[in-house]
């Protein structure tokens, strides 16, 4: 019997050294992207915050499980910085993907300002194995960093210095009518970094229904002919007019069943590939008459 008990504690010790082997992890990108939010965007009271930073973290592994995956952690240049623990990580994973989301981080009592600069991004596996990444969050319509350190919205009370800049700005002067062909939407835009954006639509329920198509058509690199016929995105020039029918969105909606609207504005124009944006802005919530 103490020979059996020996063999069966060997088998038991060879058995996990084969099927437990080290787990590596491997980062492949980190996108990412910064968000200028009111507080009327919230279907329940919050007002601790309104810059936002989120990144989605690509890993090389194509077999890669969320029980690979131990710890992640972000630190931001001013040495604050978010973890998630192996329950947190499974609730953003997407393993057909092979990436984690890190949605809407922001700094508690800076709740309306966000670092520019070097983060920092640190994966633990479930052996321990670890890989890192560094990366840059320029400002609004830059891809390469200056001398600014943070950016700030229009909540903010801090009395900016050189070394803030504000983030994109939302759009303003927001009047929205609907009847049984279209919505119009008519809006200001004080930014020069925008170069495109999208009217999202909620219904009464405060449930999200759709987005318009994207106010730039990236095949032709030109405005769409449904904001101010095509011509442009006016900034500080004028009143925006964009009038939408149906088929302008995304999904299938009935004009009817919108309750109220946000216009959403991007950056853009500094990257080469379409689609692509590094800064946000939603405008205050409008609800239609």
């Amino acid at each position: 019997m103490k020979k059996v008990h020996c063999v069966l504690l060997l088998s038991l010790l060879l058995g996990g050294c084969f099927f437990k082997p080290d787990v590596t992890v491997s980062i492949q990108d980190v996108r990412w992207k910064c968000e200028n939010i009111p507080f009327s965007y919230w279907p329940s009271l919050f007002s601790s915050a309104s810059a936002f930073t989120s990144m989605e973290i690509l890993f090389d592994q194509k077999n890669l499980q969320v029980d690979d995956l131990y710890k992640i952690r972000i630190t931001a240049p001013n040495g604050s910085y978010w973890e998630w623990d192996e329950d947190q990580i499974r609730k953003e994973f997407d393993a057909s993907r092979r990436t984690f989301t890190a949605n809407r981080m922001w700094v508690e009592n800076l709740g309306h300002q966000l670092d520019l600069g070097k983060w920092d991004v640190e994966v633990t596996s479930s052996t321990g194995a670890k890989d890192y990444a560094t990366i840059e969050i320029t400002a609004p319509g830059q891809d390469a960093p200056n001398e600014k350190r943070y950016c700030y919205t229009e909540d903010s009370r801090q009395i900016p210095t050189s070394s803030y800049t504000p983030a994109l700005q939302r759009a303003t002067d927001v009047v929205a009518q609907v009847n049984d062909t279209n919505l119009e939407v008519r809006f200001r835009v004080n930014d020069n970094n925008v170069y495109s954006g999208v009217i999202d639509v909620f219904d009464d329920q405060d449930r999200y229904l759709s987005s318009s198509s994207s106010f730039l058509n990236f095949d032709t690199n030109s405005i769409q002919p449904f904001l101010n016929g095509g011509s442009g995105i006016f900034d500080r020039t004028g009143t925006n007019t964009c009038t939408l029918t149906a088929q302008n969105f995304l999904d299938d909606i009935e004009l009817s069943d919108i309750e109220y609207i946000h216009v959403v504005l991007f950056d853009g124009a500094q990257h080469t590939a379409p689609y692509r944006f590094s800064h946000l802005s939603i405008s205050e919530k409008i609800t239609l008459p």
